[in-house]
């Protein structure tokens, strides 16, 4: 009968092997990892994140001054024979429709760089503006409009559901 020690002493021969292996195993496992994460990058990235950071302040105020106009937009999007449309239906903080204004929006798209988009709005109704527009892709997107009127300015987004 062969103790523990006579066994330990004749099989140790494959260890380095199994430590190298191991080696191999992760060396492929990271490679893989690496190539999957660089085929699936969107290249989206925050450009100036440092000055985006020194502006905050002045994105608050801008968030409150909006707030103080009391106006209130509701946003409606159909997909049409021709695309899509997009529909705001602006109201002040009587309730009164807000006409004349001019409204200009651009849409984004949260997931993939390249396929941004600006449209204009066109007053076809009270408080009622509309824009037709082809999106490139179905799917989310960041609506970020701005109306102005009479010196005042109402800037905000929306997250949309486009269907193809």
């Amino acid at each position: 009968m062969m103790g523990a020690k006579a066994w330990l002493m004749r099989g140790d021969r494959w260890i380095p092997g199994l430590i190298v292996l191991g080696f191999i195993v992760m060396i492929i496992a990271n490679g893989t990892m690496v190539w999957i994460a660089l085929g699936t990058w969107t290249g989206l990235t925050t450009d100036e994140s440092y000055n985006r950071g020194l502006a905050y302040n002045e994105t608050i105020a801008q968030a409150e001054a909006r707030d103080a106009l009391g106006w209130t937009v509701d946003i409606a999007t159909n997909t049409t024979a021709d695309g899509h449309e997009a529909e705001l239906v602006l109201t002040d903080a009587d309730g009164a429709p807000i006409d004349g204004a001019i409204v200009v929006g651009r849409f984004v798209r949260p997931t993939h760089e390249g396929y941004d988009f600006n449209v204009d709005f066109n007053q076809v109704g009270a408080g009622r503006y509309r824009t037709a527009f082809q999106a490139p892709l179905p799917g989310q997107w960041d609506l970020r409009f701005e109306i102005a009127r009479g010196g005042e300015i109402y800037r905000a987004a929306e997250r949309l559901r486009l269907s193809p």
